[in-house]
């Protein structure tokens, strides 16, 4: 079973977390310069760190590793972070794991779209152009539980399987999709308060 945790960001402050957090997976928050991609990135590791503490899980002394395209490890903990505009998500796993959320824009993703669906995939898109974050967060969680890169060409024709997609809304009414590889997955809405 994977336990998926989705933590709204809108109206958090940091300053009354940021002692909260071991300096192990402060590490990772640091390595953000940008100051909303540094908050995300510290909500992201502050959930997964309440909710290993929950499982009686001595978070001090975990080791964070990354494999060779940038997935973060630990040692005995099959977990993923994905985080995008106001909302974070974590996934916990028994296996392999991977998530991905993107917020739902009225942008033009067409190149994109090209680049990573195949032509069924394609054609939804040009009827629907919100199909594409579908399709994006769905690959993407793939490849992340996979341990693998992004690789648009290598992946637009690859069929993507045990892949859940959620379509949610934050508490400014954005709207986002959320996939979760393997699908087999729980979604709970956190609160800090």
């Amino acid at each position: 079973m994977t336990e998926v945790y989705v933590l709204d960001i809108t109206n958090l402050g940091l300053e009354k977390y940021l002692k909260k957090l071991p300096r192990n997976f402060l590490d990772q928050v640091n390595k953000y310069k940008e100051d909303n991609q540094r908050r995300r990135s510290f909500f992201s590791w502050y959930l997964l760190y309440l909710k290993l503490v929950e499982r009686k899980i001595n978070v001090s002394n975990l080791k964070v590793e990354f494999n060779e395209n940038g997935k973060p490890l630990i040692e005995g903990i099959n977990f993923n972070i994905s985080h995008s505009h106001n909302l974070v998500a974590v996934a916990i796993s028994s296996h392999e794991v991977g998530i991905d959320l993107e917020l739902v824009e009225e942008k033009d993703n067409e190149k994109i779209a090209k680049k990573i669906m195949n032509e069924e995939e394609y054609q939804k898109y040009l009827k629907n152009k919100e199909y594409f974050y579908k399709v994006w967060t769905k690959k993407e969680a793939y490849l992340k539980r996979k341990g693998l890169a992004l690789d648009f060409a290598l992946n637009k024709d690859q069929k993507i399987e045990d892949v859940v997609s959620y379509y949610i809304q934050d508490e400014d009414d954005h709207y986002y999709y959320l996939s979760v590889s393997p699908s087999s997955s729980k979604v709970e809405f956190v609160s800090l308060d």
